[in-house]
């Protein structure tokens, strides 16, 4: 007999300030989550987005083979990485689930 153990979901918690440089960090991450696990991103505390990391989120987001469920971001992150290619899930919610294109 085999025992398989299940794919525990790895979270990245991020707060402050969302940057080029804590982009670059999350990417680091995300290149470190366990293959196959699902992935999610919380930046629910992240007080101010910067154009140039939202730019490097949305690059982050289409080169991962798997979806990347991200939490807390606002209509107006959501509409800028819709713009930069990457479709988020509903905006209305308070998190979205954001799938590579």
């Amino acid at each position: 007999m085999q025992v398989v153990e299940p794919i525990r979901p790895y979270t990245i918690h991020l707060e402050g300030v969302f940057d080029e440089r804590s982009a670059e960090r999350l990417s680091e991450l995300l290149s470190g989550a366990p293959e196959g696990a699902p992935v999610s991103v919380d930046l629910s505390k992240i007080r101010q987005f910067h154009g140039r990391g939202l730019a490097l989120l949305a690059g982050a987001i289409a080169a991962r083979p798997q979806p990347l469920d991200v939490r807390g971001l606002g209509r107006h992150e959501s509409r800028l990485l819709r713009y930069l290619g990457v479709a988020p899930g509903a905006t209305d919610a308070p998190a979205a689930t954001v799938a590579s294109s």
